[in-house]
């Protein structure tokens, strides 16, 4: 079975402000002990929000689909001499799986893989987004990390997590290169993006992404985010190498987050990675936020 972005960990100093936040977008909001927990689909645990004092990525987690591949994963891992550490009961419990254990990457990715992942006990009920988020055997989204070191992070995720490449994307020359791998563990055109440049990043991930059903629902999403006054640091455009239709918007710990839809699959029997020199191919104009 590939791997499957299941579920993250973020922290953050105000909840009520992730609450209405969440809300916003179309996410269920549910109270769990020390967290919020943001529903997008029919499981328990998609994105938890834990009661700290900073705003910040914590951890993300890789399905893998049973306990044996959990425990071969572990003896590929240790025997590459990644330092892997087993999750307890309690770590288990607030991710809604039955196992976990946790790592980072070669330039501090904190990630982790888990299987048993279940289900809520009450269906999905969202009014702003009554069919769900776009989830399944792609997982909930993706991540984009920057990194002192994109080739590292890029090696890491081929070797330990069967990823492969999607394409990548070069911007600029010298000083103001900015260089991009988009990296695909199932159909998902990427569940992980690592880069090293000038684009900026105040923490530990520039943004994460979900997955709306429709265009329809990302221009519905974008039209109530406006009226809420959340801040919206890219309008809505299309990329280049994924073809997403999407916007990004600030969420309340200050790392962004994108709304998208209609991302082309990969297929590995044909699929053969490119490069792009552009990130977008219409649209996505920058705004930078009111300060």
């Amino acid at each position: 079975m590939s791997l499957k972005l299941a579920y993250m960990g973020l922290d953050a100093t105000d909840l009520d402000a992730w609450r209405d936040f969440g809300s916003v977008i179309g996410f269920q909001i549910e109270d769990v002990p020390g967290a919020l927990v943001l529903r997008l689909d029919e499981k328990a645990r998609r994105i938890i929000v834990r009661k700290s004092d900073q705003d910040d990525f914590a951890y993300c987690g890789w399905d893998v689909g049973s306990a044996d591949a959990f425990e071969a994963r572990l003896a590929r891992l240790r025997a590459g001499g990644v330092d892997v550490q087993l999750g307890d009961a309690a770590g288990a419990g607030e991710r809604a799986v039955e196992a976990y254990a946790s790592f980072d990457d070669p330039n501090g990715f904190r990630q982790e893989i888990a299987y048993g992942q279940r289900d809520a006990a009450a269906p999905f009920a969202s009014t702003n987004m009554p069919g769900g988020f776009a989830t399944g055997d792609g997982g909930f989204g993706h991540i984009l990390v920057k990194v002192p070191d994109y080739r590292a992070s890029e090696a890491f995720a081929l070797e330990f997590m069967d990823g492969k490449i999607s394409d990548h994307i070069f911007l600029g020359e010298g000083e103001g290169r900015t260089e991009m791998a988009f990296i695909h563990m199932n159909e998902r055109h990427h569940s992980v993006a690592f880069y090293q440049g000038v684009i900026p990043a105040a923490k530990k991930i520039h943004h994460f992404m979900v997955e709306a059903p429709s265009f329809e629902d990302v221009g519905r999403t974008y039209e109530r985010a406006q009226a809420a006054g959340i801040p919206i640091t890219i309008s809505i455009g299309q990329h280049s190498n994924d073809r997403e239709l999407s916007f990004y918007c600030v969420t309340p710990s200050g790392f962004w987050m994108e709304v998208g839809a209609g991302g082309v699959h990969v297929d590995d029997a044909v699929w053969r990675p490119t490069e792009y020199d552009q990130i977008s191919s219409w649209g996505h104009k920058f705004q930078p936020p009111a300060q």
